[in-house]
């Protein structure tokens, strides 16, 4: 039985949730697939006011899409505006309390930063040799504030030691030269 519970699933159900909170309801159609030997249905939906468009699929199908009579403005917008503008705040943070402050300048370079992505060059070739050497430590300690942790709760002391060749005992962390996989 595996002890190991990441919990995922929660993380990436809730990120998506908020997507349709921002759908813009309005200029939406409806569309019917109808069979093309169904001229009279076919004629009548083409003669309504509200028919856009006729799109013949195969011998057998036509796609008629038509504008709504009406429409229903009832998503709640506000909570979309607020995960976006969170979003926004947390990447922010991310760029001036995690890179700014653990790696120089001069190692690494943005490319470009959108509300859930940062696209961003780095010199060296694991982030961890990027790091400052006088806050590698401290680096290591709040590594999993902010990165996607590659380890649960059980298995942290395991993953830092072996992979940061860090030494955690007693509360206190050492760094060692690098070995590592950041």
């Amino acid at each position: 039985m595996n002890t190991c519970n990441l919990k995922l699933v929660p993380c990436i159900s809730g990120n998506s949730a908020y997507g349709r909170c921002l759908l813009c309801a309005e200029g939406q159609k409806d569309i019917k697939f109808l069979s093309s030997q169904d001229s009279s249905l076919i004629s009548r939906e083409v003669n309504r006011k509200q028919f856009a468009e006729l799109v013949e699929h195969d011998e057998h199908t036509v796609e008629i899409s038509s504008l709504r009579t009406m429409t229903r403005l009832n998503m709640p917008v506000h909570i979309g505006f607020w995960v976006l503008e969170h979003a926004k705040l947390l990447l922010l943070r991310f760029y001036y309390d995690f890179l700014l402050k653990y790696i120089d300048k001069q190692d690494f370079v943005l490319v470009q930063m959108d509300t859930d992505s940062i696209y961003a060059g780095f010199g060296q070739n694991t982030l961890y040799q990027c790091v400052k050497r006088h806050l590698r430590a401290q680096f290591v300690v709040e590594f999993d504030k902010w990165m996607v942790k590659s380890y649960c709760e059980t298995h942290k002391r395991h993953f830092l030691s072996v992979h940061s060749q860090v030494d955690i005992g007693n509360n206190k962390v050492v760094a060692k030269e690098l070995k590592s996989i950041f």
